[in-house]
């Protein structure tokens, strides 16, 4: 059987070869173009985000053979991804690193665990259910160019008009006001939610900016954008990590406005694309990437536990990429 540790910083080469290893073997077993795991953007990221929610498995013999990175957000966590090494599946190496995952959540305060598996592999959905989680709704994964061929529909302006704010580029005074609103909106979405982790990554790693949507001090909705070589972004993409609408606006076009400035930052950064994640269930929220000419590139199925417990609700204003 392997030994689980937690993973140090000494680990990030290892687990970025195994990682990128078990993507290649996920490429050629599904003939896909590109591989489903970013590899080191993602790993070093959620690392230095939570490092003791992060482990590996190991063996004398044999060395690293697995690892699983997790991460809180207030009163959610989200477990993945969970890699082995191909030739160490089937050995029971999922199931310790699962564990070792869920006793470092256990004495903490969470309302909902989360993680997404393959629609298509009932063997890692009955791994999952096996814990204790369940599916609740499938999750999709849009790309859309930042100059498409043909023209999008114009965002119609709202008065008084929305004023478009970098995070990175305010005060410290204005920037704690600006935070505390983003705790306010995640809140609403579910209980407990809080992003500031990633909003907090995002600044001090210079992973790319958070994009703030208000009129004055009233914040409308925010999106936290990666896009530098060291975030969790595709080459040439603005990956969407999050996008909130407070719900209390329940408005369209607030949603496509912040849509439309999420596309301009990329193009500022002379990105070629956006990546952004919403929940199925939600259709206005899909109807709204469909229309500005996003397509559909990944599939998944979100599952949690405790049973009943909803992770992220249909809300067309909660988008989210938590791979």
């Amino acid at each position: 059987m392997a030994s689980i540790r937690p993973m140090t910083a000494d680990d990030i080469p290892q687990v970025e070869h195994l990682i990128n290893t078990a993507a290649e073997a996920w490429r050629k077993q599904t003939s896909a173009i590109a591989p489903e795991y970013v590899g080191s953007r993602l790993v070093r990221s959620r690392f230095h985000k939570e490092p003791a929610g992060c482990f590996v498995a190991e063996e004398p013999a044999q060395g690293l053979l697995g690892t699983v990175l997790s991460i809180t957000w207030g009163s959610v966590a989200w477990l993945g991804p969970l890699v082995v090494h191909p030739e160490a599946e089937g050995r029971e190496i999922e199931r310790q690193l699962i564990g070792a995952t869920l006793d470092y959540w256990e004495p903490m305060t969470l309302l909902a665990q989360g993680v997404e598996a393959s629609p298509e592999n009932p063997m890692q959905i009955g791994l999952y259910a096996s814990f204790g989680f369940r599916p609740q709704f499938p999750t999709a994964i849009f790309v859309g160019d930042v100059d498409p061929a043909g023209p999008r529909a114009p965002v119609r302006q709202r008065t008084p008009q929305f004023e478009l704010i970098r995070l990175s580029q305010l005060t410290e005074a204005m920037e704690e006001t600006m935070l505390g609103h983003c705790r306010r909106i995640a809140d609403r979405h579910y209980p407990g939610l809080d992003y500031q982790k990633e909003l907090q990554s995002v600044k001090e790693h210079l992973l790319g900016d958070t994009l703030l949507l208000a009129v004055g001090e009233r914040l409308y909705g925010f999106a936290i954008c990666h896009t530098s070589d060291a975030s969790e972004a595709n080459p040439q993409e603005c990956y969407i990590k999050a996008l909130l609408i407070d719900p209390a606006i329940d408005d369209q076009e607030t949603l496509l406005a912040l849509l439309e400035a999420c596309e301009g930052y990329a193009r500022m950064q002379k990105l070629d694309t956006v990546r952004i994640g919403l929940n199925l269930a939600g259709w206005e929220g899909y109807r709204a990437v469909a229309e500005r000419g996003y397509r559909m590139q990944r599939l998944r199925l979100r599952m949690v536990r405790p049973v009943g417990e909803l992770l992220s609700d249909p809300s067309p204003f909660h988008f989210n990429d938590w791979r």
